[in-house]
């Protein structure tokens, strides 16, 4: 049985693959990331406007990648960016589709599924960013910051990158790292520096972001 959006947010254990549809995920990210602006003032003074866009969706549920392997060339752009984000709205991409052209390669992105649901979790209080401008040897993520938490099986991340052209932030990738007797799931936040964040707000988008001085 599938989830609904409500149920989702409110879990205190990873749900089932079988319970998650693209559809379910995209509402997640419409109603509890996309409306709004994550703002994180740190140490350094740097200051991070995290933006959730729906161009952005598609990349961090991990199909704009699977496309690249299992579709044709002349459809991917199906599964890139907006276009994606509204053909999962529509209906026209289910996960469904995808298991059935990717069979097993299904499983390169079962985990950013079924931890989808915890990236509010990341970012709603985070009390640290990873400078990630060097990343782990044989890593190619490219970001500026890593938000990052943890549960009893999984470390759960999102890679932040800054827009050259706004000066603001988006999600760059989001991936977990299982736990395991021979993973201690650390991979890539072992040797990062640590920035410490001493504000957080969450604000809607259009809104005018407070300031210190607002009280």
């Amino acid at each position: 049985m599938t989830l609904d959006v409500q149920t989702l947010s409110k879990l205190d254990k990873k749900p089932y693959i079988d319970q998650i549809t693209l559809e379910l995920l995209r509402q997640f990210y419409e109603e509890f990331l996309e409306p709004y602006v994550f703002i994180f003032e740190l140490e350094n003074g740097v200051s991070v406007n995290l933006d959730f866009h729906k161009e952005s969706f598609c990349h961090l549920v991990g199909i704009e990648k699977l496309a690249r392997n299992v579709v044709s060339k002349k459809d991917r752009h199906k599964y890139v960016g907006v276009n994606g984000y509204e053909n999962i709205k529509n209906g026209t991409i289910t996960l469904k589709e995808l298991r059935d052209a990717a069979k097993k390669r299904i499983n390169l992105i079962k985990d950013k599924l079924v931890f989808f649901y915890l990236i509010p979790q990341i970012i709603e209080s985070p009390t640290i960013l990873l400078d990630f401008i060097t990343a782990p040897d044989g890593s190619n993520i490219e970001a500026q910051f890593i938000a990052y938490s943890s549960t009893e099986e999984v470390y759960i991340h999102l890679a932040i990158d800054e827009d050259e052209k706004t000066g603001r932030h988006f999600p760059r990738s989001f991936f977990a790292e299982r736990i395991n007797e021979s993973n201690d799931g650390t991979k890539f936040i072992k040797g990062q520096t640590p920035l410490k964040v001493v504000s957080t707000k969450k604000v809607k988008q259009g809104e005018a972001v407070p300031t210190a001085d607002a009280g």
